[in-house]
């Protein structure tokens, strides 16, 4: 394993911790009714609302980060029913990571996100929910900082679950 790799996934552990406490199955989960079609507002411009950008496409489900001037670390937690397939990162920079975990029920990001967008896309096979935990450094982001769908309507809570 390379070393940045391996420093990284100890520096996740913490926050492993906190994801596996979370994991219950996102099955008993009652998830929230917003429609994921189509891109929600999101540019490079520093008057986009920093935040998590979550859209469903033909492609797939794509999440965005977005920052401000100081940066944001954002760390995010997604777990399925089924499994996270076709998973490729978006406009990374060095030390931004994802990995797939728990036999591909899970998928953990940590982007730091200035002005600029980073980002993953993905595929849930044989899945009907998608449950996220959505942090922004260290702590759990406002909902108000998460924009679902064309519309970018927010959720009422974090964590949430959602259909795919």
């Amino acid at each position: 394993m390379n070393t940045n790799l391996k420093r990284w996934m100890i520096g996740l552990g913490a926050s492993l911790a906190v994801f596996a406490a979370a994991a219950v199955p996102v099955a008993a989960e009652e998830p929230t009714d917003i429609d994921l079609n189509g891109a929600p507002s999101i540019t490079e411009d520093a008057r986009t609302p920093f935040g998590v950008y979550l859209w469903h496409s033909d492609r797939g489900t794509h999440l965005r980060t977005h920052g401000t001037a100081e940066g944001q670390v954002y760390t995010a937690f997604l777990r399925t029913d089924g499994v996270f397939v076709d998973v490729d990162g978006t406009r990374l920079e060095p030390g931004d990571r994802f990995a797939v975990v728990n036999g591909g029920h899970g998928l953990i990001l940590q982007f730091h996100t200035w002005e600029g967008i980073d980002g993953v896309d993905f595929r849930i096979r044989d899945g009907e929910s998608l449950g996220l935990t959505l942090l922004v450094d260290g702590r759990l982001l406002r909902t108000d900082h998460i924009f679902l769908g064309r519309a970018g309507r927010h959720p009422a809570t974090n964590p949430f679950v959602l259909k795919p």
